[in-house]
């Protein structure tokens, strides 16, 4: 009986290792989907065409997309939280729940945008700006990060 030979076996589990650690270290490096819309404050420029007003006390509205699913932000007049999914090109938000302040400025703005992610079915991101798109592919709303 001919001895037994390890090398192919070896050859074979060396293999399986370099190419799963290439693997793994190719996954790590995969940012996930949506990521560049994560931890940045991004501020509204214009709502359904409309070039938008400064709020409360000369406050921008912003949007702020946390990791954590949910978006947060201030419409003009009070802070808004919705929670989102985004999938590839694909975004969606759940109704807005915003605080109770009265305000003169930026309340028309800010009913406006709260409807307006109702509409949301995806997003654009061109370098540093932003378009939140309907399901036609219409521009809802433009942000600039900063």
């Amino acid at each position: 009986m001919a001895p037994l030979s390890y090398r192919p076996l070896a050859g074979v589990i060396a293999l399986a290792l370099v190419l799963g650690c290439r693997h793994q270290a190719s996954s790590a490096t995969t940012p996930p989907i949506g990521s560049d819309l994560f931890n940045y404050t991004w501020v509204l420029r214009s709502l359904n065409g409309q070039p938008t007003t400064l709020g409360v006390n000369g406050r921008e509205a912003t949007l702020r997309f946390g990791t954590d699913g949910i978006a947060t932000g201030f419409g003009g007049c009070n802070r808004f939280r919705a929670t989102y999914k985004v999938d590839g090109p694909n975004l969606h938000f759940q109704p807005a729940t915003t605080t109770d302040a009265a305000c003169d400025a930026g309340s028309s703005q800010e009913r406006a945008l709260t409807l307006a992610l109702n509409q949301v079915r995806g997003w654009r991101l061109t370098g540093r700006h932003l378009e939140l798109l309907d399901d036609g592919g219409g521009t809802v709303a433009d942000l600039d990060r900063r």
